[in-house]
Formats: C-alpha cells, structure tokens, sequence
C-alpha cells in the first residue's frame, strides 16, 4: 500500500471531476463537450488506480487495476473528439 500515491492520485481525480464540472456548465462552448468526457475519463482512471494503491488484498487490488482500463480506454477517443470539436473540424468532410 502506498497513501501517498493515492492520495496524489485522488487530488488528481478531484481536479479532473472540478474541470469536468466547469466544462459541464460551459457546454455551449466549442469543445466544451469533448473537454467533460476527457476529463470525466481522466477522473475514472485516476480514482480506480487510487483505489489499487490503498486496498490490501491481491484479488481486490486486480480488481481496481483492471477498472482503470475503463478511463485508459476512452482517454484517447475524448481527447480526439475535444479537438476535433476545439478546432472547429468535428463536421468536416474530405472534398
């Protein structure tokens, strides 16, 4: 067990959650959408791994170690779909 990983990993997660909220509250602005499911994401995958670091059983630890496959997964996707949607080019068609 290690408390000082996850607690960095909680502040992580709670700033993460924070931004998703503002975004959430913006979501009229450009990439304001792609920008809450990065973060809400990111809040997953750092949450998940902070729960492997402070519990005490093997089983239970694979267990929050395969739940951060859930943020891993769809980090990559979210950051894509907020640039497209950033950049102005979510609807842009090859001629």
């Amino acid at each position: 067990m290690n408390y000082y990983y996850a607690f960095a990993l909680l502040i992580s997660a709670a700033t993460s959650f924070g931004i998703t909220l503002i975004a959430w509250k913006r979501r009229t602005a450009p990439g304001a959408v792609g920008l809450m499911l990065f973060m809400l994401a990111d809040t997953v995958w750092a949450a998940t791994y902070a729960m492997r670091w402070m519990v005490m059983e093997p089983v239970d630890q694979l267990l929050w170690l395969d739940a951060t496959y859930f943020g891993v997964a769809f980090h990559v996707t979210f950051l894509m779909i907020f640039a497209l949607q950033f950049t102005g080019r979510s609807s842009h068609h090859p001629p």
